[in-house]
């Protein structure tokens, strides 16, 4: 039978609402009857029951977020209905960020969790001794004539203890060489020279505790938010209506 040019735009026009009407009916997830989009990860189609069931609670834990931050008046206008999994993401990452952003911590919260954590700011420093010459040819001469067993004298500028990305720019790029003590490097600054030497590494104690201050907060209140926000999800997730295919993420 041949098709006339009306008939056959009709048809795949009704093939292509049968293929959607299909693909809404097989939706692997629902939340309170709404179908999830479950969104494949990097390494594309789970390969199985476990890798499917993951993709699939991480799509309900993202549109479970994004709902309880509209709720909480989180959201900016979306213009979309329903919300699209970009949409989604972004708010349950500013979820996350509001449940952050307001976990009390006390100056003793701060100070227990960096004694728990203080090998994590552990830095090797490095002392090093510099010392000025009028011209690049004298520098060079005194680097030689110290050769590989020779030290510049005490008496010249100490720089330390400090990390190393704490030097000062009189000896930076070069002293980032250094591994060993003695080592040393020619430097010019401003037209004039000097000679830059390792003296001592010292072994990586913990920075104290106000040197990292902001950097232990931040790590509290990053593990007090997760905990926070797993248990609000569990929660949303036990008080909304959750479907989810079961015999679709069997093996085929």
């Amino acid at each position: 039978m041949r098709l006339t040019p009306i008939v056959l735009p009709t048809l795949l026009l009704c093939l292509a609402c049968n293929r959607s009407n299909h693909s809404q009916s097989s939706a692997l997830a629902r939340v309170n009857g709404q179908p999830i989009t479950i969104e494949q990860g990097p390494a594309g189609a789970p390969r199985t029951p476990a890798e499917a069931q993951a993709n699939v609670d991480r799509a309900i834990t993202r549109h479970l977020a994004a709902e309880e931050a509209e709720r909480r008046g989180l959201a900016h206008d979306s213009g979309s209905t329903p919300l699209s999994v970009k949409e989604e993401e972004r708010l349950r990452d500013t979820l996350f960020e509001s449940m952050r952003d307001s976990v009390a911590v006390s100056d003793d919260d701060l100070r227990a969790h960096y004694e728990k954590t203080r090998l994590r700011y552990a830095v090797r420093q490095v002392v090093l001794r510099r010392k000025e010459f009028q011209s690049e040819a004298d520098a060079r001469a005194e680097d030689r004539r110290l050769g590989a067993e020779g030290r510049l004298p005490a008496e010249s500028e100490t720089i330390g203890p400090t990390p190393v990305d704490k030097l000062p720019g009189s000896v930076l790029p070069e002293a980032l060489s250094f591994s060993s003590p003695g080592q040393r490097a020619a430097v010019q600054r401003g037209g004039r020279w000097a000679l830059v030497e390792l003296e001592e590494v010292r072994s990586a104690d913990p920075l104290p505790f106000e040197a990292v201050r902001p950097q232990v907060e931040e790590s509290l209140r990053l593990i007090r938010a997760q905990a926070e926000f797993s248990a609000e999800i569990e929660k949303l997730r036990r008080e909304a209506n959750v479907e989810i295919d079961q015999a679709a993420l069997a093996p085929k």
